[in-house]
């Protein structure tokens, strides 16, 4: 697991200070703990169930697709002629991008791209027929194929050179499917996943000309490819989810040389104090504030268990006073508390699969 510092610090104190602050309320301020928030990635497993005897995998293009999608563009409200924009190469944009994904996550030993689309001119969603995928497999020498059966889009938005300054005016519609097909002796196992979206883009080019203008439509509905292969394609593969987490620091001499440690990423000797200052508190607030830095520093040291009881005793303990802690700081940790849970199960799941 790998985890990355972000300037994010945010003084844990109630709001609803007063505009002005006089210099003593200030010095007070100074010397209240305060949260310093990290960004992690964490690797989760694959949302689509793959055997594990699956190891080589082809990606083809089998996708239903009209020649050009729906385009409803305005200039102010004037509608423009551009009507449609054509759609050839997206669906080979999204299997190429797709299957760059899929092999740099490095899970399968081999990741083929069918070099040409398996039925070019369908219009209507055909998956592939269990002799199809069987002949496929074997032809490619793979175990799996992962076709994409449909890609469609249609595009809304007004031009206006004004409309740019505010928001991106542009909104793109995208709907497809994949489907993965296992072969077997007597049945094909397929897996679906349904892809649907709503993108807002902007508008970059000219209006000078219809041509323009579609020229800068297909340029969208390239990025917009790209985008969704990105997004599906974790579907299929454990990937990176990027999550944030944080740890609370005070003025004293010993908190302040564990935050300094955990600055540094030395989460070891971090840990190391505030397990002592654990041990040492009698106030209710500072042991939960210890036993969530305790929690985040076992996480990143990669001691899952031990960091999901020490997420666990650090929300009991602000559950008991729960009329004393304000709502945002309860359900912050107790957030926490599940997600470490849920960091066990899929940490289990990718053990399984690994073996």
């Amino acid at each position: 697991m790998t985890y990355r510092s972000r300037e994010m610090i945010q003084t844990d104190k109630r709001r609803g200070w007063g505009i002005y602050v006089c210099l003593s309320l200030l010095l007070l301020l100074a010397s209240c703990s305060t949260i310093r928030f990290i960004g992690i990635d964490t690797l989760e497993p694959s949302e689509l169930h793959v055997p594990h005897t699956v190891r080589r995998v082809l990606i083809l293009d089998n996708a239903a697709m009209p020649s050009a999608a729906p385009c409803a563009l305005t200039l102010g409200k004037i509608p423009l002629e551009v009507k449609e924009v054509t759609t050839d190469s997206m669906a080979f944009y999204y299997c190429h991008t797709f299957g760059e994904r899929i092999a740099d996550a490095h899970h399968y030993d081999d990741v083929r791209l069918y070099d040409r689309a398996y039925h070019p001119s369908h219009l209507s969603d055909q998956p592939l027929s269990a002799s199809e995928v069987r002949q496929l497999c074997t032809d490619e020498g793979v175990d799996a194929v992962i076709s994409l059966d449909r890609l469609q889009f249609s595009i809304k938005g007004d031009v206006n050179p004004l409309y740019f300054l505010t928001h991106d005016p542009l909104r793109v519609e995208v709907s497809g499917l994949i489907r993965l097909s296992i072969p077997s002796d007597t049945l094909t196992m397929v897996r679906t996943v349904h892809l649907s979206d709503t993108l807002r883009a902007a508008f970059e080019g000219t209006i000078d000309s219809p041509e323009a203008i579609s020229q800068a439509m297909r340029t969208v509905l390239r990025e917009v490819s790209l985008y969704m292969a990105d997004k599906s394609s974790s579907r299929f593969v454990p990937h990176w989810e990027p999550n944030v987490r944080w740890y609370y620091t005070s003025s004293s001499s010993a908190w302040k040389e564990a935050s300094a440690y955990a600055a540094a990423e030395k989460w070891k000797e971090a840990a190391a104090i505030w397990h002592r200052l654990y041990d040492q508190a009698r106030n209710w607030k500072v042991k939960a504030r210890l036993a969530s830095n305790i929690a985040v520093s076992e996480e990143l040291c990669g001691n899952l268990s031990i960091a999901s009881d020490w997420a666990e005793r650090s929300y009991t303990h602000y559950l008991e006073y729960a009329s004393e802690v304000d709502s945002t700081t309860l359900n912050r940790q107790r957030r926490y508390m599940e997600a470490m849970k849920q960091r066990l199960r899929s940490d289990k799941e990718l053990r399984d699969l690994g073996k």
